[in-house]
């Protein structure tokens, strides 16, 4: 399948997973692969995370962000700071 922009298809995505709440919901975004400095990832995906190997964990609660056309606006960055 094909979509327009990131918002609609990954609005169809969550709309085929198996009814879950939002803590249960397991989403992760990486910016680049080759570089996993920093992500987003879901309530759901705290529990599977290593934490002992992490330099730190933010408290934020991010919605996605998408520009006027729909593409989504990476608030990941993979500068360590």
């Amino acid at each position: 399948m094909a979509f327009p922009n990131d918002r609609e298809a990954i609005a169809v995505a969550l709309k085929m997973l198996r009814p879950c709440s939002v803590d249960e919901l397991r989403l992760v975004h990486i910016k680049n692969t080759m570089e996993l400095t920093s992500m987003m990832v879901s309530v759901g995906c705290l529990d599977s995370i290593d934490k002992d190997r992490l330099e730190s964990i933010g408290e934020e609660d991010l919605d996605l962000e998408f520009d006027s056309r729909g593409g989504l606006i990476s608030r990941v960055s993979n500068v360590r700071g």
